[in-house]
């Protein structure tokens, strides 16, 4: 069974998120890259997003590109679990995202 959610130690607030990406193959148009938290309670695998917890940019095609979003001020009861889904889209019908990524979330 994998489960790439932490949980919650203590009550917490989620005060910014940031994410980057590292091109490998980009051949899509217009691709960008969404990093969204999401929670669900403990012993459950019902994930929901959080609004305003999500910072989006433009994927690179062979460069770096980052995204954060600062002053979030969101407040995640103990033992919630909290899940990081990144994710891709473009404009077009075909084509590739291929990056190597990493996120972070800063709690208080």
């Amino acid at each position: 069974m994998q489960s790439f959610a932490f949980v919650a130690p203590r009550n917490l607030t989620i005060t910014a998120i940031s994410s980057a990406a590292v091109g490998q193959s980009v051949t899509a148009d217009n691709p960008g890259i969404t990093a969204q938290i999401y929670t669900a309670p403990i012993n459950s695998t019902d994930f929901t997003p959080i609004a305003g917890a999500s910072v989006s940019y433009t994927a690179p095609a062979s460069n770096a590109s980052n995204g954060s979003t600062a002053n979030v001020n969101i407040s995640i009861p103990v033992n919630t679990r909290i899940l990081m889904v990144v994710y891709a889209t473009s404009t077009a019908t075909s084509g590739t995202v291929n990056v190597f990524l990493n996120g972070s979330i800063a709690i208080t």
